[in-house]
This record gives structure tokens, sequence and C-alpha cells, in this order.
């Protein structure tokens, strides 16, 4: 879906001149056309500090998400560096910015670009996501941080997945967001609650898989029992996972949190063997951040 959206963002830069034609009234009187990045995006500025063309700029998109396919991050990074400095402001170059930063766990940098990125666009549901998946991977990797202000940044990254969800309530990726973050601040019923409710907007095999992850989890912290249902995409091994779908930090912390403070040992058993169940099914380790 990212490639796709990525493929029409470039395409926007150089639009099919018979479609212009297609459309033009007959016997119309011919008025000039703004260039296509002036028509499609609404939050381009013109800047006299901007000195990149239309080309250019498709160039270095181009470059910087062939970096992306080619797992060359840091050129990628390079190239949307050039995008940000000498084209006008947009939300998609700030939001392919933030994710490599994600990607390469420079969490503070990431941020910066989301609140950019909402700043231009604050109804685009995805960056409310991305920006508290920023602050989510960051705190995984607080080591030294005390209980009442955890809460409060846990609290912080659920308004932003909670506003990703109000922006778009079939967001799959949201409604997971909000289910784990509900695990990180214990509240188990909330998960619970939110596994049931979310289900009807999971979209794929992959996320079902996820949803299984965390909802069994939940209920295994919870106390209560698990049924068949629950357990079913966990134990469907031909559902497969790349590294980049699913961060596992930040259950990897909880359950390392949860030994720390004496949790009970039996549900603590039964979640580690779950949850490397779920780690098997990827293809390659699953991505985390080491700090």
């Amino acid at each position: 879906m990212i490639v796709k959206k990525i493929i029409e963002f470039i395409k926007s830069f150089f639009p099919n001149k018979s479609t212009h034609v297609k459309h033009q009234k007959t016997g119309s009187k011919a008025t000039p056309q703004k260039s296509s990045f002036e028509q499609r995006s609404p939050f381009a500025q013109k800047s006299s500090d901007k000195v990149l063309s239309n080309q250019e700029i498709k160039y270095l998109t181009e470059k910087a998400e062939s970096c992306i396919d080619s797992h060359d991050l840091r050129q990628a990074l390079k190239f949307y560096n050039q995008l940000v400095e000498g084209a006008s402001p947009h939300p998609h170059f700030y939001k392919r910015r933030a994710w490599i930063n994600r990607m390469v766990g420079q969490f503070d940098a990431a941020i910066s670009d989301m609140n950019k990125a909402i700043e231009l666009n604050p109804d685009d549901s995805v960056s409310y996501w991305e920006r508290g998946a920023c602050y989510a991977h960051k705190l995984s990797q607080i080591t030294t941080i005390g209980k009442d202000e955890k809460k409060t940044l846990l609290n912080k990254i659920l308004q932003d997945y909670k506003g990703s969800v109000q922006r778009n309530p079939s967001s799959s990726e949201g409604w997971l967001a909000i289910l784990e973050t509900d695990m990180l601040l214990q509240n188990w019923d909330d998960a619970i609650s939110n596994y049931g409710a979310c289900k009807p907007y999971i979209d794929s095999r992959e996320y079902h898989l996820v949803r299984s992850w965390l909802g069994c989890l939940s209920l295994i912290f919870a106390g209560d029992p698990l049924e068949e249902g629950d357990r079913k995409p966990l134990d469907d091994n031909s559902i497969r996972l790349r590294r980049t779908q699913w961060c596992v930090s930040e259950i990897d912390s909880l359950l390392i949190e949860l030994e720390k403070e004496g949790f009970d040992k039996d549900k603590l058993n039964r979640a580690k063997v779950l949850h490397q169940k779920f780690i098997d099914h990827f293809s390659e380790p699953p991505m985390r951040f080491d700090g």
C-alpha cells in the first residue's frame, strides 16, 4: 500500500497530458495551467530558498524509495534530507523521512518530522499512528524512568493512536496500537475490550496474527481462558511476517518489567511461550531496538 501511494505521488509531478485534453470543454478558452505539484498539493508553499524543480523532486523521490527497497536506509535518508531542505514543505517528505529515522532508531528526529507532517496536514490518520509509534519505540529503550512519568508518556502515546482511529475508524494499525498500549499500561481489561472491538477492522491475515498475539497475551495476564478462536492465527504457520511489519521491542520490555515486579510466574511463563510463538512467524529476526 505504501509503495502504491508513493508511485502515485511521483506520477503526480508528470500528469498525463491527454487527461487534460479529454476534460477540457470543446470551444472553451484555454487558461493557464498550474503545475501538477501546485494543483495536487494543498501543502506546497512558495519559498525563495526552495530550489528543487519538479523533475529533481521526482528523481530524488525515486532514488530514495529505491534505496528503501534495497534496505539502504542511510542513503535513503540523505535523499529525503535533500527533499525536505530543497522542496516546498510537504507532509509526504516529512512522513517518509520520519519512517526512515524510526527504522534506524533515531526517534527524536522522527518525532520532530512527524510533528511537522501533522502541522502541515492535521487530518492524516497515519501521521498520528506514526508519531505514536516513534514515542513508543523511544520509550521502550528508556531504562531509568519513574512509573508516573512512564504512565504519562504512555497515555500521550495512546492519545496519538486514538487520534489515528478517530480520523480513520477502520485503521488496523491504529486499533492494534491501542490494544498494545493498553497492555503496556497494564490495563488488561481495556486491552481485552479493544481486542474484541477491533476485530471488524483487521484487514489482513498478518494483522489478524498480530491481534491474536496481543489479545492472547492480554487474556493470559488477566487470568482469563484462551478459546480456540483466539489462538487460531498463531497456530497457522503459513502466515509469515516481514521484520518491519511489527516491532516487538515494547512487548519485550513489558515482559522484563513484569518479571522485575514479581508478576505471577505461571502467567508470565505462558506469556513468554506465546510471545515466542508469535516471533516464530517472522521470516527473519523481527524488528527490535536495542538502544
